[in-house]
């Protein structure tokens, strides 16, 4: 069962992100969502785009967040200020390079949303990482391997919300099946798809061996192109769709047989926490992935394997279970919705702003 909006609180924050990325780029990633869950719970939302969309200083999405060109602009507004009356203030940071957005703001609390380790892809995030770990008052973590990373340095101060499901999304049953991936499903066995960029994380050669080793299946990746596809282009069965809009997605993805996360294993997708694992199991399908540590341990929800052999293999004894195991994905989505991570979230910050309040 679809979990119905939340009941909305007296509005008690405001969240306010810093030019990041934008509201509407080519992935909804985790901070949409939040910030989406926090407007819907009832709390106050301001979302800097990176980049001027060209709708003003700022726009609505809805009464309770507010999409913003000029973070500076929008905060002087009168409408705006008249909205953040009586509410604490919550600067929220996921990229480091932003923190210094902070003495704009003048928050009442500063949080670090900790997405990525600052590693091999990640590793210019070192600019300014020290300041956001020494110098936020909270830090959320999507992984066990950064609660492990951030609990060395700063004992106590992190906490553990993994990313999660849109399940208003990917939990509905009226859906279309794209022309696209008609075409697929008529030709092929079985459509194993993949929904996200395409990075350089990705293994590519997984995919190949994956493809090569079921020639009457088609492997299906959807998401804009970031990086060298290694070849796979040339493989037959391999289909790539290009990025789909949002909202678009629920109709490629519960069309598929099977979604992967084919994933290199090493140090920085071992931090990871994919949100498409979650909108997958929303969807009611069945998950493969590499053995990263967060896909791992989701077992037996999520079945893992190393080489293209073994995920073939792994693929389809999933899909044969999953006619009688796909209540079990579904529950497990609703019980890590964005819904409850916010709730999570929320349940975190007021004792922590409550104590600052009496301090002063």
């Amino acid at each position: 069962m679809i979990e119905h909006e939340s009941r909305q609180p007296e509005r008690k924050f405001t969240f306010i992100y810093p030019p990041t990325v934008n509201w509407n780029g080519a992935i909804f990633q985790r901070p949409h969502q939040l910030f989406a869950e926090f407007a819907r719970q009832g709390h106050f939302a301001i979302f800097t785009n990176k980049t001027d969309d060209g709708k003003g200083i700022f726009w609505t999405v809805n009464k309770n967040l507010c999409i913003s060109n000029d973070l500076s602009k929008t905060l002087a507004d009168p409408g705006i200020k008249a909205i953040m009356t009586d509410t604490e203030k919550i600067f929220w940071v996921s990229y480091p390079p932003t923190f210094s957005c902070r003495d704009m703001v003048v928050p009442d609390l500063t949080v670090f949303d900790y997405l990525d380790e600052s590693v091999d892809e990640f590793s210019f995030w070192q600019d300014g990482l020290d300041e956001c770990i020494k110098s936020s008052d909270v830090i959320f973590v999507v992984s066990r391997r950064l609660l492990e990373l951030v609990d060395t340095r700063c004992p106590n101060k992190a906490f553990l919300v993994p990313n999660g499901a849109d399940i208003r999304q990917f939990m509905q049953e009226d859906i279309s099946i794209p022309k696209d991936m008609k075409r697929l499903k008529e030709a092929y066995r079985y459509v194993v798809g993949f929904t996200g960029s395409l990075e350089s994380w990705i293994d590519f050669h997984l995919i190949k061996e994956m493809a090569q080793e079921r020639p009457d299946w088609a492997f299906v990746l959807i998401g804009p192109e970031n990086c060298d596809t290694c070849g796979v282009k040339d493989i037959p069965n391999v289909h790539f769709l290009g990025a789909k809009k949002y909202p678009e997605l629920v109709n490629y993805v519960k069309n598929f047989d099977a979604g992967i996360i084919p994933f290199q294993v090493r140090d920085m997708t071992n931090s990871a926490n994919p949100i498409k694992m979650y909108e997958y199991l929303a969807a009611g399908i069945p998950v493969v992935a590499t053995p990263i540590r967060e896909c791992a341990a989701l077992a037996p929800y999520i079945r893992t394997a190393g080489t293209g052999k073994e995920s073939v293999i792994k693929i389809e004894e999933a899909i044969k279970a999953s006619k009688g195991e796909k209540q079990d994905y579904i529950k497990l989505a609703t019980e890590n919705s964005w819904t409850r991570r916010v709730e999570k979230i929320v349940s975190i910050l007021k004792p922590i702003t409550a104590s600052i309040q009496s301090a002063t």
